[in-house]
């Protein structure tokens, strides 16, 4: 739990500050950063949830927004625009302060952290859980945190089922011994905003047929010094490399970094800093790109951390028709091709360029792969995709 909330109402092991209340809710969902727009993939799932079962809740810490350096007086803001577009809502988004009522049927979150922090007080309260082990979160394949936080888990009498989203996810808890087969849903991939998936906003626009540059950005949160984990130095090389080779590039970097977490005045005004955007405002720039770069790496951030093939800002660039180039470091592609539908490139600024160099060949080769990518990408993140096994394994543990 909070620090705060560990002094202000008792320590981890005793069944506060949670209790059983004379009402029995189907579902509680939990969450650090429910309901920011820039976590689009939390939005989609959690809000479908609490609309499907109507006799569930959230509880929402809001913990992850100091973390990522937002205010905190943005997750009121935040709060607001989810009633007033989803008014049903009203009376089932409830921050941990006080004593919480957390008499359920199931209780669910997404990432290792957050059933962590909330586990003892599951137990104490024999309140039977499920979760989605989404890569990050607290999540190092390997470390001893990680091996002794799983133990915990898949050992306790309450845990009921586990979605997984990446084949190195599954076979290291089935290969390790922390979790059967039987008790685990493989659903690759991550739920989306559907509003992606439906006619672009606006015509787009490629270079070469109607406009004169040709758009790469970056764009993904800041969680380490330089930005290892996502590859942010490799992108760095990239718009060195190719700001005197192809003057008509220009470069958007989109996330937690600017223009002092690496050197980059020697590229003047050929980079734009945007900052975080909400999910709205994303979509909008993302209409005016051509090529989205992704070259995140494993064991940067922690020992056994990875990130998820591909990350949520790729998908929701290419529903946008970006060609997308990325990493794929542990070989989780089976869906999409490559060359026709994205581009997966290694962790290195040759094997860039050269991909690079072959997209920029033909102007048609740009358009035909970005709008065959955004087909397939509509196909496995629809929600009859994503959250159709979801629905289904909770309302099964229902029963």
């Amino acid at each position: 739990m909070l620090d705060w909330l560990k002094k202000k109402i008792g320590g981890v092991g005793t069944k506060g500050p949670y209790y059983k209340g004379p009402v029995v809710r189907d579902l509680i969902v939990f969450d650090d950063i429910y309901p920011h727009p820039g976590s689009g993939f939390r939005m989609e799932e959690f809000t479908r949830l609490l609309e499907h079962f109507p006799n569930s809740k959230i509880l929402v810490s809001a913990r992850a927004y100091g973390f990522l350096n937002i205010p905190l007086s943005r997750h009121a803001e935040h709060m607001e625009r989810l009633l007033a577009d989803h008014p049903s809502l009203a009376g089932r988004l409830e921050m941990p302060s006080g004593r919480i009522d957390i008499n359920c049927r199931l209780f669910y979150c997404v990432f290792l952290n957050n059933l962590l922090e909330n586990l003892d007080y599951l137990e104490a309260n024999g309140i039977p859980f499920a979760f989605t082990l989404y890569p990050g979160g607290g999540f190092s394949p390997g470390s001893e945190a990680t091996e002794g936080g799983l133990r915990r888990i898949f050992g306790s009498p309450n845990f009921r089922k586990v979605v997984v989203t990446q084949k190195k996810t599954l076979r290291y808890l089935v290969e390790n011994g922390f979790c059967g087969e039987e008790a685990i849903v493989f659903v690759f991939g991550v739920v989306v905003p559907q509003l992606s998936l439906g006619e672009p906003l606006s015509p787009k626009i490629f270079y070469g047929k109607g406009k004169t540059t040709f758009d790469i950005c970056f764009c993904a949160a800041k969680y380490t010094q330089f930005g290892e984990d996502k590859g942010y130095p490799l992108f760095v090389g990239l718009m060195t490399a190719v700001a005197p080779k192809y003057p008509f590039v220009q470069f958007h970097v989109i996330g937690g970094f600017d223009a002092g977490v690496l050197p980059v005045g020697h590229l003047g005004d050929r980079v734009c800093f945007h900052g975080y955007q909400d999910y709205d405002k994303l979509k909008v720039l993302f209409r005016g790109m051509d090529l989205i770069v992704s070259p995140n790496q494993p064991d940067k951030l922690a020992k056994g951390a990875f990130d998820g093939f591909p990350l949520g800002t790729v998908i929701e660039a290419a529903l946008n028709e970006l060609v997308v180039m990325l990493t794929d470091p542990f070989n989780e592609n089976a869906y999409f091709a490559d060359g026709g539908e994205l581009l997966i490139v290694r962790p290195e600024l040759a094997d860039m360029m050269e991909k690079l160099d072959w997209l920029l060949e033909d102007a048609d080769r740009v358009s035909r792969i970005a709008k065959n990518g955004r087909l397939k990408f509509m196909q496995i993140y629809s929600n009859e995709y994503q959250m159709g096994p979801r629905m289904r394994m909770l309302e099964e543990l229902l029963k």
